[in-house]
Order: structure tokens, then sequence, then C-alpha cells
């Protein structure tokens, strides 16, 4: 073994004690023997409190990314050998991306109605790589494959990996993206492809398809042969709350009532009476139109419904001329509001409300409205 000749390396074993010096040698006459030195895998480990796994279980068991890899049956092979290299403790490497990159000049779609180049985010968040508060974030689209709908994504960082050989990729919507071979593009069939690896002329990619229903901004996915839609600000709402988009109780509003800006910045989640209330409250205010119409719906309205109302109740209470009989009906009529055959046909919900509950809830409250929201019941019920 000849290390004499370089002088970095005299200057370093120079440096060494005696012991230092024998475990090198023995290091260097084990690697060039065997190709690996177990002192050498000792010493890489020693600093360590629990010694990692290797590799391939990292990648493939369920307890590390094997449920994010599909138990690494979804990871390239080109990116399996770099991992294995970046990874061997006698390959040292400073810095490392092993994913593909688009172009800075490609624009991205962004919760808040913005669409920023990426150059523009990478220069927004050079100076903040790290986002100390919800409010610092940048919210844009995710999809996820295994639900196959949309959902909230935080842009985590933006980062520079150098000046790389990229490829224009044109749609047959006149779209172009500018990127790398190795990047990943999401094809109908759900799997992941690149331009060097099974994309080729002619195949289906998962597109990024918007429409707008009454101002309200709509997401397109086709699910099982069939267009399924999502409303964005609903989707913000699941993602602050937890509360199902499809809970039909409670709703997505938008602080500054711009209905294109849907970062979850801007979305409170609140009850469908109180929202409706409140934009009522809103365009009473504010909206001159509004409330030209509600004063004259307010000034030819007969009341109809208030009269039809008033001739049924005196029919039904004709019936009964005293107090306890009137008392009587109404117990009835509790009774017959909670039993299963009544509830078949007309309330459902109710079948699952424990009738003690209801009414020591009914107690408390200050308005018929509070019970319809908690129980989920039909308005009708109510009267």
């Amino acid at each position: 073994m000849d290390i004499a000749n370089n002088n970095d390396n005299v200057q370093l074993l120079n440096g060494l004690s005696d012991d230092e010096r024998a475990i090198v040698r023995q290091i260097l006459l084990d690697v060039s023997e065997n190709g690996k030195s177990e002192d050498l895998t000792n010493l890489y480990y020693e600093d360590y409190e629990e010694i990692p796994v290797d590799l391939e279980t990292f990648l493939c068991e369920e307890q590390y990314l094997g449920k994010y890899t599909n138990y690494g049956k979804d990871i390239y092979e080109t990116w399996r050998k770099e991992l294995q290299f970046v990874h061997n403790p006698i390959n040292f490497v400073d810095q490392w991306a092993i994913t593909g990159c688009l172009d800075g000049s490609v624009k991205i779609p962004m919760l808040d109605g913005t669409t920023p180049t990426i150059l523009e985010l990478y220069n927004k968040h050079k100076n903040n790589p790290k986002n100390n508060g919800k409010d610092t974030i940048d919210y844009l689209y995710s999809y996820d494959v295994n639900e196959n709908k949309y959902v909230v994504g935080e842009l985590v960082r933006v980062f520079f990996t150098g000046i790389k050989r990229v490829y224009k990729l044109t749609l047959d919507n006149g779209q172009e993206v500018i990127c790398t071979a190795n990047h990943p593009f999401l094809s109908k069939s759900k799997h992941w492809k690149t331009l060097n690896n099974g994309l080729n002329t002619g195949d289906s990619l998962m597109s990024f398809r918007r429409e707008y229903n009454d101002g309200y901004e709509v997401l397109v996915t086709e699910k099982e042969c069939k267009l399924a839609k999502q409303y964005t600000h609903r989707m913000v709402a699941e993602y602050k709350s937890g509360i199902s988009e499809n809970n039909k109780m409670y709703e997505g509003h938008h602080k500054d009532f711009n209905p294109y800006n849907n970062s979850p910045n801007n979305i409170c989640v609140i009850t469908k009476t109180q929202h409706k209330k409140y934009h009522a409250k809103y365009n009473w205010k504010y909206n001159e139109n509004f409330k030209k119409k509600a004063l004259e719906s307010l000034k030819n309205s007969k009341n109809i419904s208030s009269e039809v109302q008033s001739d049924r109740s005196k029919k039904r209470w004709s019936k009964y001329t005293s107090k306890e009989e009137r008392k009587q009906y109404l117990l009835e009529i509790g009774c017959t509001q909670f039993s299963s055959e009544y509830n078949k046909y007309n309330h459902p919900n109710l079948l699952k409300i424990d009738k003690q509950e209801f009414i020591e809830y009914a107690g408390k409250c200050y308005s018929k409205w509070q019970v319809i929201e908690h129980f989920n019941m039909s308005r009708r019920w109510v009267y």
C-alpha cells in the first residue's frame, strides 16, 4: 500500500496516535482484500444511540417507509441503486438529490388563487427554509392516490438542485412542462412514469381540472369511470376541522368573501345556519341590490304559509277541548315521533337518538335550531 504519495494523507496520519494508525492500516488492509471492513462499520455506527436498520428494511417494512412505497415496489431500480451508493459508508456524499426536477419557469397553482413560478417560490422561501407558523405556510393542491381525491398540501421547501439537462413535455391541450428526464408524472393508471422510464407519446396523465359553480371552485377527477367533483373550500374545511366535506351541516366560509381564495388561512368552519345568517347580514349591509330585492319580496309577500299553518292548527286543536286532552295528545305525538315504525319512513336519523338524551339536551337549548343541528334532524320534525 503506497499512501505516502498523498500529502493530505501524510498530514492526516502524522496527527494520529500509534494505536489509531494501527486501526487505519487494518481497515485499509481489510478493504483491499475483502471490499469491506468490520472495524470501519463499527466506527461508522459508534455515535448512534440505536443502530439504524439496513436500507432495504427501511424502504420496504411497514413500520418505516413500506406503506408509502408499496412495500418497496414503487421505487425505481435506478433510485434504489443510487440510494445504496449514497448510504454506503465507504462513499462520502456531501449533498445529494435523487428526485426529478422542474424548471424555474413552471407555474404552480396555489390554494390562495395565485399561480407563482417555482423561481418566485424559491426566492420567497430561500431566506425562510423553515415555516415557523401556520400563517407563513404556502398551501397547494395535492392528490391522494389511495383515496383518489384531492387534499390540501403544505409547501415545506423549495430548493435549487443545480444546472441539469431538461426536456419540454408538450400536452394535447397545448400546455408545456419543462422538467428533467427523471421527474415523475402520475398516469391515469395510477402509476408513476418518467421520460426515461415508461412515459411515451400518447400516454394519458392525471389532469388538474377545475370548474366553477355559482362562483365556487370545483375540482374534477375520474373515479370508477365517472366524474367525481369536490368543492375546494369544503376540502379545505375538512383539512382544518376534521369534519367530512360531505357533512351538510357544516360549511367553509371565506373570511374575505373571495371564493377564489381557498387558503386554509382564509377558510373558517361554521354551521350551515350560521353561514346563511352571516352572508345575509353582509349582503344587507354592503349589497344594495340584495337589500332592494329583499324589501320588495317582503312587501309583496302574503305569508300564505302562516295562514295555512294557522288553519291546520285550529283543526287539530278543535278535537281537544280540555288541557288534559291536549297534554295527552302531545305525549302520544312525542312517543310516535320516537317510534321506529314512524321514523323508518319519515326521520331515519331519529332512530339513532336516545329519547332521554334528546329531552335533556332540548331542555338546555334556547333555540330549536340548536336541537336540529346537534341531532342532524329534519326541520319539519321540530314543527
